[in-house]
């Protein structure tokens, strides 16, 4: 198992600018290049693209990386994705879906699974509550009561 701190992308831009404002005290040898940041952050995601592609769960749901969507500065993105029938319309599907950060400071594929597990439980508690309904109504409509 392969421990890593990411680099924290802020803080090394924080000492960037002051490097660029105050040469005396900062020198360019303290700052990692950005080619090495970039080869890390390339080794990361396919670390987790290689880890969404050993699961699956239900027919119609599917994990990716969205970093390609949504850009991120610090971290893999990953994206769940699900076509499920629309409460509000029942016949018809819809695309769901929501985007987690992957927590890959070590690179465990159990504590990956978990948190995979974590991220679909979430998604099925917030499609559980638009499905409970009382007298044909939602009971506790997750897009009015957060």
């Amino acid at each position: 198992m392969e421990q890593y701190i990411p680099p924290d992308i802020t803080e090394l831009l924080m000492k960037s600018m002051r490097l660029a404002d105050d040469t005396d005290e900062l020198t360019s040898a303290e700052l990692p290049s950005i080619s090495s940041i970039w080869d890390r952050y390339a080794a990361d995601e396919r670390w987790v693209r290689d880890q969404l592609a050993r699961f699956t769960y239900k027919p119609g749901w599917s994990f990716t990386v969205a970093n390609d969507l949504i850009p991120s500065s610090s971290g893999v993105l990953i994206a769940l994705v699900a076509r499920v029938e629309d409460t509000y319309n029942p016949g018809k599907h819809i695309e769901i879906g929501g985007y987690r950060r992957a927590q890959i400071y070590i690179r465990d594929p159990d504590m990956f699974a978990k948190q995979l597990a974590s991220f679909i439980v979430e998604l099925e508690i917030h499609e559980s509550r638009e499905w409970l309904k009382r007298d044909g109504q939602i009971y506790d409509d997750p897009h009015k009561n957060p």
